[in-house]
């Protein structure tokens, strides 16, 4: 049973980290791509191998900081959507008991990746009087954002479903192989 629990935990954690990093690369690279093209508009001209050095190291440069952020902003969204579905959601959508539809599922993760990503973003100026990154200072940079939060928690929810499924099923196999197993060692000791 206890390597039971062990494998409950692997969908999740995957899951996460499938939603962190697609979230991190793509909000890394929108903005780059932002901030370039506010360079292009006042006439600096800006080669292909320019823009793709600038949004690698973008990558590399953003990890520690923003990637933190992210990181801790969707923890708390998870947490956050886990008791809204379980308190809220499921009284409204599942009073018998089953399971969310796909699409009040990936509704409700995709609103939390949206907030997730927004939230923070929105916080840094009031907070500390600062704009969290560049790229999104305007309202479209700033919906980008918000939209690589929505796409990386979609995709993480995604992988973590099917990783889950298959989890259930390995132990469902194996509990049945148990059962069998030990009622074959029973009727031995019964001739």
């Amino acid at each position: 049973m206890k390597a039971a629990k062990n494998m409950a935990w692997k969908p999740k954690l995957i899951g996460f980290f499938t939603a962190l990093i697609i979230t991190f690369v793509l909000a890394s690279i929108s903005h780059s791509q932002q901030v370039l093209n506010q360079l292009q508009a006042i006439g600096i001209e800006l080669s292909w191998q320019i823009r793709l050095t600038a949004t690698f190291d973008d990558l590399l440069g953003l990890l520690p900081g923003y990637g933190a952020i992210i990181a801790i902003s969707l923890l708390l969204g998870f947490a956050i959507t886990h008791q809204v579905r379980q308190r809220i959601l499921k009284k409204i959508f599942n009073k018998d008991g089953s399971e969310f539809s796909a699409t009040v599922d990936y509704l409700s993760w995709g609103i939390s990746g949206f907030l997730s990503m927004l939230v923070p973003l929105l916080l840094m100026k009031p907070l500390l009087d600062i704009t969290l990154i560049a790229g999104a200072r305007s309202t479209s940079g700033l919906l980008l954002q918000c939209l690589c939060g929505v796409l990386g928690v979609v995709c993480g929810r995604y992988i973590y479903q099917q990783l889950n499924n298959k989890t259930h099923k390995n132990i469902t196999n194996q509990s049945s192989k148990i059962k069998s197993t030990s009622r074959s060692g029973s009727d031995r000791h019964e001739v």
